[in-house]
C-alpha cells in the first residue's frame, strides 16, 4: 500500500493510505539533500505563465500573514519551515528555475520500490477562525510513475487532510476526513485541466466545519473544484492547521515552488 504523509493533526484512518509525519515550526535546519535533482525542463527566471514579472516577489507588503520566495537563502529549512528528506528524495533552494527572482524550491523524487521516500517542508501555523488559505506557484513533472503510484505534493490539514497528488500524468485532491465510530471520509477528486511542465498559480481554500464545510481550488485564475456544504473537520481536531510543500510518494517526480504565501 502506498504511503502518503501528513502534518499538524494526527489522525487514525483504518484503510487509508496517509501515515503520521508531524511538523513543527523550528530554527534554520541548513541543507537536506537525499539525492540528485531530476531534470523538470525548467528555463531560468520563470515564463510568460508564471502570471507576472519574474523578478518581483509578493512577500513585500500585502494582506497575507506569511510568504516564501525562497530567495533569502541557500538551504530550504527556516525558522517557520521543517525541512525532511529520505530515501530517494531531495529537497534544495535552486536558481536555475524561478517566478520571482533568483530562487525557488526544488523537491524531487526517485523512490526505489518498495520503500516510499518523501522531499518535503512542513510548517504549522495558528488558525484564526476556521478558513485556512494558501496561494503558491508550483510547476509539476512526473516520469515513470505507474497508474497506481502518486507524489503528493501539497497539503493542507486540520481536522482533515487535503493533499494534491501527482500520478500518472493527472492532478487530485484527495481529501480525508475522520469521522468518530466509523470509516473515514476518503475521497480523490481529478483536477482538471492542471498543466505540467510550467508555472501554474495553485489557490487552496478549505473552510473546516464538521457539516458546513467547503473546499475551493483553481489554477491560473480557473476554478477546478468549488464544493460548499461538505464535512471537513472531524471530531476533536486542533485549532491549528498545517502547511506541506514537497514531493512524496513512489515513483519519479519533481515538484518546484515559489511564492508561498498564507493568508
Amino acid at each position: 500500500m502506498r504511503r502518503g504523509w501528513w502534518v499538524g493533526v494526527l489522525l487514525v484512518a483504518v484503510g487509508c493510505d496517509l501515515d503520521g509525519l508531524t511538523g513543527n515550526p523550528t530554527p534554520d535546519g541548513g541543507a537536506v539533500d537525499g539525492g540528485g535533482p531530476l531534470p523538470d525542463g525548467g528555463g531560468v527566471g520563470g515564463d510568460a505563465g508564471a502570471g507576472g514579472d519574474a523578478a518581483r516577489s509578493p512577500c513585500v507588503g500585502g494582506p497575507q500573514r506569511y510568504c516564501d520566495d525562497f530567495d533569502d537563502r541557500t538551504t530550504p529549512g527556516s525558522s517557520l519551515w521543517t525541512a525532511d528528506a529520505r530515501n530517494g528524495g531531495a529537497i534544495v533552494i535552486d536558481k536555475l528555475d524561478a517566478v520571482s527572482r533568483p530562487s525557488s524550491l526544488l523537491a524531487t523524487l526517485d523512490a526505489p520500490d518498495p520503500n516510499p521516500g518523501g522531499a518535503h517542508l512542513t510548517a504549522t501555523v495558528p488558525l484564526p477562525g476556521t478558513k485556512a488559505r494558501v496561494e503558491m506557484q508550483v510547476r509539476l513533472t512526473t516520469d515513470s510513475l505507474a497508474p497506481a503510484q502518486a507524489c503528493r505534493f501539497f497539503q493542507i490539514s486540520g481536522g482533515g487532510v487535503f493533499a494534491f497528488e501527482l500520478g500518472a500524468g493527472a492532478v487530485s485532491l484527495h481529501m480525508v476526513v475522520p469521522r468518530a465510530g466509523q470509516p473515514p471520509l476518503d475521497q480523490l477528486v481529478a483536477l482538471a485541466p492542471f498543466p505540467l511542465q510550467r508555472w501554474v498559480k495553485l489557490v487552496a481554500e478549505v473552510t473546516f466545519d464538521a457539516a458546513a464545510g467547503a473546499v475551493f481550488v483553481s489554477a491560473d485564475g480557473k476554478t477546478l473544484y468549488d464544493m460548499k456544504g461538505i464535512t471537513t473537520q472531524g471530531p476533536g481536531a486542533s485549532a491549528s492547521f498545517a502547511v506541506a510543500i514537497g514531493a512524496d510518494g513512489i515513483g519519479r517526480c519533481s515538484a518546484r515552488f515559489d511564492d508561498v504565501l498564507v493568508f
